[in-house]
């Protein structure tokens, strides 16, 4: 599996290639409460698991799944590997 990074230009902090991530769903998020944070190494939110609105068919061709999808399989291990980062968002995949 893999999902897409958004919201990371929102954010001071950034994860590099090959960085192992974890993630938290925020049930109390007042904008989703399906939200899902993307976690760097050193335990800060540098983004969030892309919806469906921010998922294009590329993405999905690629493999990718929205952040309803992830919360089918997301657990208190899942981690996942940063893939491809840029300047606005990036891609990681499941482990």
């Amino acid at each position: 599996m893999r999902i897409k990074i958004v919201g990371i230009n929102f954010t001071k902090y950034t994860a590099v290639e090959n960085e192992v991530i974890s993630f938290i769903h925020e049930t109390n998020n007042i904008h989703d409460p399906n939200a899902i944070a993307v976690i760097n190494s050193d335990g800060h939110r540098f983004g969030y698991v892309a919806t469906s609105r921010t998922l294009t068919n590329g993405n999905r061709k690629n493999g990718c799944i929205d952040n309803v999808e992830f919360l089918q399989v997301l657990n208190s291990s899942t981690k996942g590997v940063i893939d491809k980062i840029f300047d606005s968002f990036g891609y990681a995949n499941i482990q």
